[in-house]
C-alpha cells in the first residue's frame, strides 16, 4: 500500500472518481515523465487503484491518447502494469506518512 498520496483540486476533470480527493502516489516528488520541458507529474500506482477507477481514467484517458492508444482495454492495461502520470497541477498538496530513518 502506498505511503503518499495527492490530493486533488476538485475542479480536476476526473475529481470524481476519487470522491475522497485522495490519490495513491508512488511518490512523494514529481517527475519529468517524457521529454524535456513536460509538466511535472505524480506516479499514481495502477496495482492501488481500483478496477471500476482504472476502467473510468482509462475511458477519459484513451480519448486523449489516440492514436498512440488503440482501445480503452489497452489504455486500462498501462494504468493497471505501470504508474499513471497525472500533472503536478491537479493537485492541491501531497501527504505522506514515512518515517525518516536515521
Amino acid at each position: 500500500m502506498s505511503h503518499s498520496w495527492g490530493y486533488l483540486n476538485p475542479d480536476t476533470p476526473f475529481a470524481h472518481i476519487f470522491p475522497d480527493g485522495r490519490v495513491p502516489l508512488r511518490s512523494p516528488f514529481p517527475i519529468v515523465p517524457r521529454e524535456a520541458g513536460a509538466p511535472l507529474c505524480y506516479l499514481v500506482p495502477g496495482r492501488e487503484l481500483t478496477e471500476a477507477q482504472i476502467t473510468a481514467l482509462a475511458e477519459m484517458l484513451w480519448e486523449m491518447w489516440r492514436p498512440e492508444c488503440d482501445s480503452i482495454d489497452q489504455a486500462a492495461a498501462y494504468i493497471r502494469d505501470d504508474a499513471l502520470p497525472l500533472r503536478q497541477d491537479w493537485f492541491m498538496g501531497v501527504g505522506t506518512n514515512m518515517r525518516m530513518m536515521l
